[in-house]
């Protein structure tokens, strides 16, 4: 017994349908389960992770700081994450989401507190400032997604404000974790 053409249609659709939901139901577990040893692994050890110790001396934005490293203060402009403008813009251009972005960064560090910093492959940005991920421990795990959500800033200040994940060429190094973390954000 042949098929229709309606059957054979409604057929394609049912099965078009069990594979989306197979794979909605696959990047949500994947979301919640970001440990999971598929998907956490890295060409890099923790052995491979170089720091560089600096001294916190104040925020300029919620995505940049300055430090005191080498007996010269640079300022830092965190990699992966894009925080709403609020400093140095227009009226229009702040807003309330980068003005509590600057809050927490700027609440969170001490004066003179230790951070380390982790370079990527771009040293600099277009504007001068020197790109790097903050770390608050020379001691965690740097390959372990859970090490990274707690001690990388940048990764705190996109849980915890209105931050979100930006990749800019060719610093990419955490990519993933960054676009993970603006994902799992966005579910609850």
């Amino acid at each position: 017994m042949a098929l229709s053409k309606g059957r054979k249609a409604q057929i394609r659709n049912i099965i078009a349908a069990v594979l989306v939901v197979f794979l909605l139901g696959y990047k949500i577990y994947t979301d919640l389960n970001p440990t999971s040893p598929v998907l956490d692994i890295f060409s890099y050890t923790d052995d491979e992770v170089v720091l560089q110790a600096a001294a916190y001396k104040r925020t300029v934005d919620g995505d940049t700081i300055v430090v005191t490293m080498n007996a010269q203060d640079v300022t830092i402009r965190l990699i992966g994450v894009d925080a709403p403008e609020s400093t140095s813009c227009s009226i229009q251009e702040c807003t309330d989401a980068g003005k509590a972005a600057y809050e927490y960064t700027n609440g969170y560090f001490k004066l003179g507190q230790t951070i380390y910093l982790e370079f990527d492959r771009g040293q600099n940005d277009k504007y001068g400032r020197t790109l790097a991920y903050v770390w608050l421990s020379n001691s965690c795990k740097f390959n372990d997604f859970n090490d990274f959500k707690k001690y990388n800033f940048n990764a705190l200040l996109l849980q915890n404000t209105e931050t979100r994940a930006k990749y800019y060429s060719p610093n990419g190094k955490y990519r993933k974790w960054f676009n993970r973390i603006d994902r799992l954000k966005n579910i609850y």
